[in-house]
């Protein structure tokens, strides 16, 4: 059954015999989507495989190559993601796209959805594309295909390490002619290591053990069948359902209309009755100011800087943590904090936050 809304949908196993896993008991999905670890290893300027735990002969002549371990790429995906979770709740719509069930009083209709920038509206799917499907590592980035598939859309298709629910970012996917190819840099398929280990040295770029041989692609996309519910009070402590469906009026706002009403007799209501919507909102293509204005606010919601011996990295921490020895009473009053990072980020929210009224 899907888990609506929840990202990644598949069980945790580990690959028996592959590489030197260890147990993947807590290696779950990261849980940030707007701006991937891989978008963040780039936008800091860190050496992406040092990042990723991978070394490879030359690194030490590159600046920011201190191996990154799990727990610290957990650290900073946590912190990204509560980054993002507290800009969405000011600019009122997602920075990645997510699926919604709501759940609301049905006064009037028109009805604006919480969220808003709507994309579609639907139930949340995951369809299979291409299960344990072989990666090639002839070339840098690895390649993943060709294979066939009858999705049109790059954006809804998901990269997920070997049965687990570890999702791989990719730095390019190109369908064409039916058939899709995707290109993954070879740093980003590497297994989990016990990194924690005081002996530990990294995962070496030329050893295939390393990585992983092959991954699971799926696509996540919208079913159309099943947008809303007229939820109505019955016997019981119960209630009964009855479907219907929607029409989006204004996709800014979120404004959306429902096409019938079965057993309603009017366009308004006084709490009589609920109602249940199925949609996705946000926005598919970050602004760069957005992806430096989550950064620098995630870097104030981490516990202590994550690589010290890293200058380039370490001087943007100190400076997104910094906090002036003078304050405004703005300053003060910022929901994400007093720091430097805290008031850019905020800032930035506010430039870009979208202003609804009611519906009368």
């Amino acid at each position: 059954m899907p888990n609506f809304g929840s990202g990644t949908l598949h069980p945790i196993t580990i690959p028996v015999g592959v590489g030197n896993a260890p147990s993947l008991t807590d290696w779950g999905p990261y849980p940030n989507c707007a701006v991937s670890l891989a978008d963040y290893a780039k936008w800091v300027g860190y050496n992406e495989p040092a990042f990723w735990g991978v070394t490879y002969d030359g690194q030490e002549l590159n600046d920011c190559v201190k191996l990154w371990t799990e727990q610290q790429r957990q650290s900073i995906a946590r912190a990204l993601a509560e980054a993002q979770d507290l800009m969405e709740n000011v600019i009122n719509y997602p920075l990645c796209r997510k699926w919604y069930i709501e759940e609301k009083p049905f006064q009037c209709n028109p009805l604006i959805t919480k969220w808003g920038k709507l994309i579609d509206v639907g139930q949340e799917i995951e369809n299979e594309i291409a299960l344990n499907e072989p990666v090639s590592f002839a070339t840098e980035p690895a390649t993943i295909g060709p294979f066939a598939t009858t999705v049109t859309d790059p954006s809804e298709l998901e990269v997920f390490m070997l049965n687990t629910d570890r999702q791989v970012t990719p730095s390019r996917i190109v369908l064409a002619g039916g058939q899709c190819t995707i290109y993954i840099p070879r740093s980003r398929l590497v297994l989990p290591s016990d990194d924690s280990a005081i002996d530990w040295v990294g995962n070496a770029f030329t050893d295939m053990n390393n990585f992983t041989p092959a991954v699971d692609i799926f696509q996540r996309t919208t079913d159309p069948a099943y947008q809303a519910s007229i939820l109505r009070a019955g016997e019981n402590c119960g209630y009964t359902a009855d479907q219907t469906c929607l029409r989006i009026d204004n996709h800014e706002i979120g404004q959306v209309r429902f096409k019938n009403l079965p057993n309603v007799s009017s366009l308004c209501y006084s709490g009589k009755y609920a109602v249940r919507l199925y949609y996705s909102a946000g926005i598919t293509l970050l602004n760069p100011m957005i992806s430096n204005a989550l950064i620098r606010l995630a870097h104030t919601l981490l516990p202590e800087h994550l690589c010290n011996n890293c200058d380039q990295v370490h001087r943007l921490w100190e400076k997104d943590v910094k906090i002036p020895t003078v304050l405004t009473a703005e300053r003060i009053n910022c929901p994400f904090g007093q720091s430097d990072g805290a008031w850019v980020a905020y800032k930035r929210a506010l430039s870009i936050k979208l202003w609804r009224g009611a519906v009368l």
